[in-house]
């Protein structure tokens, strides 16, 4: 015995008699055609309305029109020269530009030495400096009293004294002479063998000459440059007639400051005899007896 068909069976039958199908076309429907239409008429009565209503009420319908009023703007007055226009503003582009500039020439710029350190503090006086202070100015007054260094002669001449009639004898005993016991001005003095005359006697007077023969020993031309020879003359009291005896054993030119000296050490009889640089070689060296 067949069963009745259930719901899925009765609604498979009935799609398939009408299945469904979308509507087609873009065209709404009548619906919506209505629905637009109100919609349109209700819009226009309002808009409509609201001024009729609005001059009704708060007017009372008596209000005279309102005028429109322009306000009047003062003619325009264009002059006849035309002031100059305004300069363009740099474009950002050129202000960049300029930035860059400033900034490489500030760059390129040289930078500044960098600050001095301040200077260290002194160290606090220590407690026994007030002693060295003391000891400095006594130093100073010793190196005061000190005498000068003598820079050429390590003994200084001795000071003048009388010595008459003495024998002055040198290199190979060799003694200091006047040329031919002459008296004449310009007569060389020499070496020559001792004989005990006149003319190899002298005397150291107080005024520091050396006489012999009753002239003074010399220098020629009154020059004190080494090498310079000697010969007699009238006592002047020029400076260059002052001499003096050294503890070495050195006769020495006071104006000069050279020694008595017998050139190239040559002791042959009438070697004239001249001043030169000390320098303690025997031709220097002079013994004073009598």
């Amino acid at each position: 015995m067949p069963q009745p068909p259930g719901p899925e069976a009765r609604f498979a039958e009935t799609f398939a008699r009408s299945p469904s199908r979308p509507p087609r076309g873009l065209v709404p429907g009548r619906r919506v055609w209505t629905s637009l239409g109100s919609g349109a008429v209700l819009a226009a009565a309002t808009i409509l309305a609201v001024p009729l209503l609005s001059a009704n009420v708060f007017d009372g319908g008596d209000a005279a029109p309102v005028a429109n009023i322009q306000p009047q703007l003062p003619p325009v007055v264009v002059d006849e020269d035309p002031a100059e226009e305004p300069e363009e503003e740099p474009a950002e582009e050129e202000e960049e530009e300029q930035e860059e500039e400033e900034e490489k020439q500030e760059e390129e710029k040289p930078a500044a030495p960098p600050a001095a350190p301040p200077p260290a503090a002194d160290p606090p006086p220590a407690a026994n400096e007030p002693e060295r202070q003391e000891e400095e100015p006594a130093k100073k007054e010793e190196k005061k009293n000190d005498p000068p260094a003598d820079t050429k002669n390590d003994d200084p001449p001795a000071p003048y004294k009388v010595r008459a009639d003495v024998r002055i004898a040198g290199l190979d005993g060799k003694c200091l002479d006047v040329s031919n016991s002459r008296t004449a001005n310009g007569t060389p003095a020499i070496v020559f063998d001792c004989n005990g005359t006149n003319a190899q006697k002298w005397t150291f007077w107080s005024d520091g000459t050396l006489r012999a023969m009753g002239n003074c020993l010399s220098l020629v031309g009154a020059k004190t440059g080494d090498g310079t020879l000697l010969h007699m003359w009238d006592c002047t009291g020029n400076a260059t007639q002052r001499w003096a005896i050294s503890p070495n054993n050195d006769i020495v030119n006071i104006s000069a400051d050279r020694c008595l000296d017998i050139p190239w050490a040559d002791t042959s009889s009438g070697t004239q005899v001249q001043i030169a640089d000390c320098s303690g070689n025997p031709a220097q060296k002079w013994t004073i007896s009598g």
